[in-house]
């Protein structure tokens, strides 16, 4: 409890497993570090692209 400066066991044991917890989330998110390309589509690229579909499903909807 003296490394915590927690007032009770409990807080202790809490802070302690909230710190595990974070570790370990952030290794698993170091893992994918550089496994996503960078060259993601722009906005325009997205919008672009689904307008032929949006146009597909309001032309079903007639």
């Amino acid at each position: 409890m003296r490394w915590t400066k927690a007032g009770t066991k409990r807080e202790a044991v809490v802070g302690i497993l909230r710190d595990y917890i974070r570790r370990r989330r952030m290794a698993e998110l170091a893992r994918y570090a550089g496994a996503f390309p960078d060259d993601f589509p722009t906005n325009e690229a997205i919008e672009a692209a689904d307008l032929p579909r949006g146009r597909a499903q309001h032309a079903r909807a007639d």
